[in-house]
Order: C-alpha cells, then sequence, then structure tokens
C-alpha cells in the first residue's frame, strides 16, 4: 500500500469524525466552564457539534477539540516574576520527563 492511499484511508477516517452532544458537554468540563456559562452555550447553541466536527476534521493536526487531557497550567490563574518562570518551567520539566520515561518504556 503506497504512502498517499494510506494518508487517503487516514484522512477519510477524520473527515468522518462526528462530534455529539455529550463530546461538547466533554470539551465545556475540560475548560472547566461554570454552570451559568454551560447553560448560555447550550440554550443559546453557541458550540454545534456539526460546526466543532468540521473544525476537527478539516485541521486535525491543530485540532484539541476531543483531547482529554488535562492541561499543563491549571493550578493557577497568573503566574509573575522569577518565581512563576521557575514554576512554569518546573511544570514543563516534568512534563517533559514522563514522557521521555514513556518513550523508552
Amino acid at each position: 500500500m503506497s504512502t498517499s492511499t494510506m494518508s487517503a484511508e487516514i484522512s477519510e477516517k477524520k473527515i468522518n469524525e462526528l462530534i455529539t452532544t455529550e463530546d461538547v458537554a466533554h470539551i465545556m468540563d475540560r475548560y472547566h466552564y461554570n454552570d451559568d456559562i454551560k447553560h448560555n452555550i447550550l440554550s443559546e447553541n453557541l458550540l454545534p457539534s456539526g460546526l466543532l466536527a468540521r473544525l476537527h476534521n478539516s485541521y486535525p493536526q491543530h485540532s484539541g477539540i476531543m483531547e482529554s487531557t488535562e492541561f499543563m497550567f491549571t493550578g493557577k490563574e497568573r503566574y509573575s516574576g522569577l518565581k512563576g518562570f521557575r514554576e512554569i518551567v518546573s511544570a514543563i520539566d516534568a512534563k517533559w520527563n514522563r514522557y521521555r520515561l514513556y518513550r523508552t518504556a
């Protein structure tokens, strides 16, 4: 099987990926939206699943819509000064070490 055929099959699978209303609920939970914001989004249909599916399927290499991993920086809203810089470097370093251990296992 040629590389272009494999790419076409992978692309076809991604194009057919659907996003359900349950997925939209998971997305809102992942971004820690409060109940009022969730209610407004759902009642006004501000995140239609069809639109999200088209965006995700058009740019799957850049889309984070269907990711489920927790964000790296959730403990604080603002990092400032040298202490904040060190906290960010520490978080990135910890993530890199976990990734490196995973890749060597």
